[in-house]
């Protein structure tokens, strides 16, 4: 009897712990399952949007834009456009933030920095709290980018050794222009592999210093541009460089002059050697002169004869001076030819003004003038004479220019 006693109350008692054991492994977590509900966030909960059509399609550049539909559940943080070269792009490929927002949640975006003759898939975007709502796909290709347009101008002008080459480079290109300027040879169709000169970067106009040339010799060139695509060319022109000029002069000086009188000779013969430097390499003009240092005379003369006097001022004891009078020794001011040339004021000769308006880049350039003078870059006068190199290269291109249209250099 005792033995049925314990048994059953053992068997009781093992029922009681699988009961009790079992009800606590299946009992739910009322944290937890509160917890896990209030996380849940759905599609209604992240902003509509829809995606406008692209349009102002460039070779880096797009402009599109949407339309927020419905916030969501909560106020809209951001908006715009993402976009990718393959589908399906999120804010987490390149994107730009609305540029304008209307009322009715319209908005456009811009995109930029795009590659040229390439597609791409976009989507507007919306986020709020909860996340991001993207509108549906759309795809576009940009336009091709193409070389840079560039022209050569026709006229140039050209000394025995140097010659000045203008171009220009057309406005706008998809890149940027990193370098341009001319390149030259000997043989047709130049290009940046032969020799050229580097004249700076960008569009616009643009006169070029070429050096290193051959006496009457003859050269093919054409401007350059090059860009991010390559290099582009302006049509080619061929360029002549002219003999060089044969100046020479004998400066009639006293013997033994006192330090006074020395001071002027220096200052004379260095003022003329640096003259002949320039009219002999950037005319073909040949003369013999005289020079006389004359106290007597109140600024300085010169006569077709060859003969050329300099008073005592200091200031016209310089380079811009000499140049002056050895263009009244070939003939301005000295020869008949001269009153032909010279018509209500205004230089007639067509080579002479193409240099004008070659080095001045300005194609309404003239030169004027009356019986004994020429302007601009005549130097006439010490106040005129600003010491720079260019002053001097151009007065003596106009004088081979002149020379060319025919002012003779003697009787």
């Amino acid at each position: 009897m005792i033995r049925y006693v314990i048994t059953k109350l053992l068997i009781v008692i093992a029922s009681l712990v699988v009961f009790y054991g079992c009800s606590n492994s299946t009992q739910p977590d009322p944290s937890e399952s509160s917890t896990s509900a209030d996380t849940v966030e759905t599609e209604d909960d992240l902003p509509k949007v829809e995606t406008r059509e692209i349009t102002d399609i460039t070779t880096n550049t797009a402009e599109s834009g949407g339309k927020v539909l419905e916030a969501g559940s909560s106020p809209i943080t951001s908006r715009g456009i993402c976009w990718s070269t393959a589908d399906t792009p999120t804010t987490k490929d390149s994107h730009a933030s609305a540029s304008s927002v209307k009322g009715s949640g319209e908005f456009t975006a811009g995109l930029s920095e795009l590659i040229d003759d390439t597609t791409y898939y976009i989507r507007a975007y919306a986020s709020n709290e909860a996340g991001t709502g993207y509108g549906e796909e759309r795809s576009f290709t940009t336009l091709p980018a193409s070389l840079p347009s560039v022209s050569s101008q026709k006229d140039y002008a050209a000394g025995a050794e140097i010659a000045f080459v203008a171009g220009e480079v057309n406005p706008p290109g998809a890149y940027p222009v990193t370098e341009r300027g001319i390149c030259w040879s000997k043989e047709p169709d130049p290009d940046i592999t032969d020799s050229k000169t580097i004249e700076g970067e960008g569009t616009g106009k643009f006169l070029t210093r070429i050096e290193g040339l051959e006496p009457e010799a003859a050269y093919y060139m054409r401007a350059y541009a090059t860009n991010e695509k390559g290099t582009g060319y302006g049509r080619q022109i061929q360029l002549q460089t002219i003999a060089k000029g044969n100046i020479t002069y004998t400066f009639h000086k006293v013997s033994n002059p006192s330090e006074e009188l020395q001071e002027h000779y220096t200052r004379i013969e260095n003022a003329f050697e640096e003259a002949v430097h320039y009219y002999e390499h950037f005319t073909s003009i040949e003369k013999e002169l005289d020079v006389y240092y004359n106290p007597d005379v109140a600024t300085t003369d010169g006569h077709i004869n060859g003969t050329i006097r300099i008073g005592s001022d200091p200031s016209y004891q310089q380079t811009g001076t000499a140049l002056h009078e050895i263009m009244h020794t070939v003939g301005v001011g000295q020869h008949w030819k001269w009153d032909e040339l010279i018509d209500n004021g205004v230089y007639q000769g067509p080579h002479a003004n193409t240099l004008l308006q070659v080095m001045t880049q300005d194609t309404n350039a003239v030169i004027q003038g009356d019986a004994l003078h020429f302007w601009p870059y005549g130097i006439n006068g010490a106040h005129e004479d600003t010491g720079e190199e260019m002053l001097y290269i151009i007065h003596s291109l106009i004088m081979q220019g002149m020379k060319t249209d025919g002012l003779p250099s003697s009787y």
